[in-house]
């Protein structure tokens, strides 16, 4: 595989993860009618560390996400983490969350419920080989 095709499906892969980030946690709706997804948290930043190893073809990434509940309960986190290798989801201050990896979904458990009013900072660590 040339350097451009994995150059273009690592872009194609960070595009799929930012629009989840910014659009929150994403649900798939079959059928005709087609509706927003429900959204639980609404992001304010998110911050993208990447390395490439060509030779690899293998794609470093940290993400640091900064996002606010809309709603008071908020424990859990839902992103779309098709072909991602997690490695670790924490705090900014360097407390681990747990995480569960389904096929295509990173579900982040956060340590208790915030409210609307708060700020929530995390870090996913993760790889991405073709």
């Amino acid at each position: 595989m040339n350097i451009r095709k994995i150059l273009f499906n690592t872009i194609a892969v960070l595009t799929i993860f930012s629009s989840s980030l910014l659009s929150g946690d994403i649900q798939l709706i079959s059928g005709t009618e087609h509706h927003a997804p429900d959204k639980s948290f609404s992001v304010l930043n998110y911050t993208l560390h990447l390395s490439f190893n060509p030779e690899e073809k293998t794609l470093y990434g940290k993400d640091i996400i900064t996002f606010t509940p809309y709603q008071s309960g908020l424990d859990s986190v839902y992103l779309d983490a098709d072909k991602m290798e997690i490695k670790s989801v924490k705090f900014l201050n360097s407390k681990n969350l747990n995480f569960r990896k389904t096929s295509d979904k990173l579900i982040i458990y956060l340590d208790k419920k915030y409210s609307a009013s708060d700020t929530v900072k995390i870090s996913i660590n993760y790889t991405v080989t073709d």
